[in-house]
């Protein structure tokens, strides 16, 4: 089971970065949303909905999901970038 489940948060990982790649922001949010819906948790995913958040003016709500993203992969580079952009 616990191996479905990295395939699964894998896929959903290349999916959204490779949307997010091609500017289809939109697209990415969707599969960083259902990854939160089925409960799996990637920096990269928490990364794109973190931005949603910001660019609703959510800073609050962005921060708690980027220290989330922090929690997953203490050393991300990125996700530690995010939250001083943040702050």
């Amino acid at each position: 089971m616990e191996q479905e489940k990295l395939a699964r948060l894998e896929s959903l990982v290349r999916t959204a970065a490779r949307a997010r790649g091609t500017g289809d922001f939109r697209g990415a949010l969707a599969v960083a949303d259902q990854a939160a819906r089925e409960r799996l948790a990637h920096p990269v995913l928490l990364r794109i909905q973190a931005e949603a958040l910001i660019a609703a003016g959510r800073f609050g709500d962005a921060g708690r999901v980027l220290n989330v993203a922090l929690s997953v992969a203490p050393n991300d580079a990125p996700t530690i970038t995010d939250i001083g952009r943040l702050l």
